[in-house]
């Protein structure tokens, strides 16, 4: 009852006008109140503020700031002309995200790992164990040291308690789950707040307001007339939000001016004699099926349908000239019954493209670190910024780009509340930018938060759309808009 409770919460605009004009700001404050109804004095608390135009397939983030006493500041921009409709959710209270915080620093990872172990030769013999990242699994004395096998990434998993199975079996990731015993570690209070029925509450009601336009042509704010290729990496490093708005359903930059879409008539010049090496989680996967359908890329490998959707795959347009691929980020990562040699770290992978100085990466590693204490993903993020730095000696026209993390603050499925905090992309954003600061002119950063709280995203995978316009985000970032390359047809 005394934390934020979002019912009996309210919001209103600051500058309040009759209407506004294109590019004008609109600030809103966010008042919390605890369950009591008394007013909140403390910040902390994760506050989303966004405005949508369902005439107009429009939408915006706000940049929100804690004022650290229990209010929220909004700042909204005015991108098109209508009536827009400013919506406001609670998140997560302070003391939820503390839980996790907690959680996290204090006890095993809340999402375990398991391996499976087979006998080399009587393949019926076999055995899953459940497995930790530091030297030690709770309850357990004899452990595996799987680190080497593990391509030098520290894993430890419990011992199989069948003797016919030595830890040099070890074939397979197995299906994991919430760590077994975690109730103890919460109070009555926490379990329940982490109910998935308090995360995303809305605050009561919405503020229309009215936008008029600035000509009688104009009906949405034209951005800068910069090509997005020709901006300086660093600059898309640390922006503030809003940086960019949806409308009919096509995402726009402020920074910079992209074609509607790039098919495969615009795309076939940036990619022409390439290689694409997508390299991270399910959600690279997708931006493979958006790339694919665009060109004519036949599968060389065994398709996702056909085997596991984990496993690494390639598909090739001999017209281009161009090869597509797609692979797992090394362990962590939540599967089930998958071989392990899939599971390749990002840096390996990237430390084995060799000759190809044309290539393009794209790099991703979120979700799947969640579970996990922040220094997984730092240490990870490291060793990825250091094979970097190899491949631009060996391929010094590479083209780099990392996927940011991205929200999915209206999911309420229980599993993704309790392991996989939306509060951590800003920590892992956070990490990454201190870490790449030095490489942020060579290394573009894809930025997909404002897009996804835009996008009122749901789940950890994007929808079709927001993918799609994802893609196409990066399109215009890694490729020049003219390009007199001729592709080689093989």
């Amino acid at each position: 009852m005394t934390v934020s409770n979002a019912s009996r919460s309210n919001f209103i605009v600051l500058n309040q006008k009759p209407f506004y004009r294109l590019g004008e700001e609109i600030r809103v404050l966010v008042e919390l109140f605890n369950g009591y109804g008394h007013r909140r004095t403390i910040g902390g608390d994760m506050v989303r503020v966004w405005m949508r135009d369902a005439k107009h397939n429009a939408s915006s983030a706000a940049l929100v700031k804690d004022n650290e006493n229990g209010s929220y500041t909004a700042t909204l921009v005015a991108f098109w002309s209508g009536l827009p409709e400013i919506k406001a959710v609670l998140i997560h209270s302070k003391e939820v995200i503390d839980t996790y915080y907690r959680r996290r620093f204090k006890w095993p990872q809340v999402h375990y790992l398991s391996a499976i172990f087979e006998h080399p030769v009587t393949t019926n013999i076999k055995e899953t164990t459940v497995c930790n990242l530091v030297d030690s699994v709770p309850k357990y004395t004899e452990i595996c040291n799987l680190t080497r096998d593990n391509y030098d990434s520290p894993l430890y998993c419990v011992k199989p308690a069948n003797h016919r199975l030595q830890c040099s079996d070890w074939t397979r990731i197995g299906g994991g789950s919430t760590w077994p015993g975690d109730e103890p570690h919460l109070t009555s209070a926490e379990r329940f707040l982490l109910q998935p029925q308090n995360k995303a509450t809305f605050l009561p009601g919405s503020i229309i307001i009215q936008v008029k336009k600035a000509e009688a042509s104009k009906e949405r704010l034209i951005e800068s007339s910069r090509l997005c290729f020709t901006v300086d990496a660093r600059t898309v490093w640390n922006r503030l939000s809003p940086i960019g708005y949806f409308y009919h359903d096509i995402w726009y930059d402020r920074l910079c001016t992209r074609r509607r879409t790039y098919q495969h008539s615009i795309i076939k010049n940036c990619i022409g004699n390439r290689s694409m090496y997508l390299l991270g989680d399910s959600t690279l996967r997708q931006w493979h099926y958006v790339i694919q359908d665009r060109i004519n890329c036949t599968f060389v490998t065994d398709t996702w349908l056909e085997s596991s959707k984990h496993r690494p795959a390639t598909c090739v347009d001999r017209n281009l000239n161009f090869t597509l691929h797609w692979a797992p980020h090394g362990l962590p990562f939540a599967t089930d019954n998958t071989p392990r040699r899939y599971f390749r770290p990002i840096a390996t992978r990237i430390d084995d493209i060799n000759g190809d100085d044309r290539v393009i990466i794209v790099i991703n590693l979120f979700a799947h670190m969640m579970s996990f204490h922040s220094s997984v993903f730092y240490n990870r993020m490291v060793t990825i910024k250091d094979s970097i730095i190899r491949l631009f000696q060996r391929c010094p026209n590479a083209t780099v780009a990392i996927k940011g993390p991205h929200y999915y603050s209206f999911e309420k499925q229980m599993y993704q509340s309790l392991w996989m905090l939306d509060k951590y992309a800003d920590v892992y954003t956070y990490i990454m930018r201190e870490l790449f600061i030095d490489l942020s002119n060579r290394v573009i950063y894809l930025d997909g938060m404002d897009m996804t709280i835009s996008a009122e995203t749901k789940h950890i995978h994007p929808s079709r759309q927001t993918a799609i316009q994802m893609v196409d985000d990066m399109f215009s970032k890694i490729c020049p808009q003219l390009s007199t390359s001729k592709v080689t047809h093989l």
